[in-house]
C-alpha cells in the first residue's frame, strides 16, 4: 500500500480554490494518478459536484456521473482513480465520524482540506486500509511543479 501521497503545488492550489469557491459548503472531487512503490502520485484532480441533498456544510456526495466520466477517461492509461478529496468548512482536516462511517472505497486516498472563515488552513491525506476500519493518516508531500 502506498504510504505517501505526492501532489504538485498547482494541483493542491486548485483544490484549495475549489474549497473556497464552495465555502461554506463542502466541496468534493476525484484524484487521478498512479502508485509507484511507496508513493501514490496525484497527476490530476477533477472537481465534482457535491450532490448531497442535506447538510452540505458538513456532508458531501460525489456526483456519480462525474465519477463514471473520470473512470472512463482513465481506461487503457497508466493513471487511474486513486482517491478523493473534500473540504471541511470550519472543521479540522481530519476525518469526521460521518467520513469514517461512509468511506466507500477502502485502500483509496482521502485528501481533506480545512477551510476556516473562508481561508484554506490545512490539508491532510488519509487512507482506510479495509472496510469498516478506521482512517490512518497518509504522509502528504508537495512535489515541485513539473515543467510543461
Amino acid at each position: 500500500m502506498a504510504i505517501m501521497l505526492m501532489i504538485e503545488r498547482k494541483i493542491l492550489d486548485d483544490i484549495y480554490r475549489h474549497a473556497l469557491d464552495e465555502y461554506p459548503d463542502e466541496c468534493c472531487g476525484i484524484l487521478v494518478g498512479f502508485d509507484n512503490g511507496d508513493e501514490r502520485i496525484v497527476t490530476k484532480a477533477h472537481r465534482a459536484k457535491n450532490v448531497s441533498t442535506e447538510r452540505r456544510h458538513d456532508r458531501y456526495l460525489v456526483d456519480e456521473r462525474k465519477l463514471i466520466e473520470v473512470i472512463k477517461s482513465t481506461r487503457g492509461k497508466a493513471e487511474d482513480v486513486i482517491g478523493f478529496y473534500h473540504s471541511h468548512p470550519d472543521y479540522p482536516s481530519t476525518p469526521s465520524q460521518y467520513d469514517t462511517e461512509h468511506a466507500a472505497w477502502p485502500g483509496y486516498s482521502y485528501l481533506i482540506v480545512s477551510v476556516e472563515k473562508a481561508r484554506a488552513v490545512s490539508a491532510q491525506s488519509w487512507i482506510m486500509p479495509q472496510e469498516n476500519g478506521s482512517f490512518l493518516e497518509q504522509a502528504l508531500s508537495l512535489r515541485e511543479d513539473q515543467p510543461v
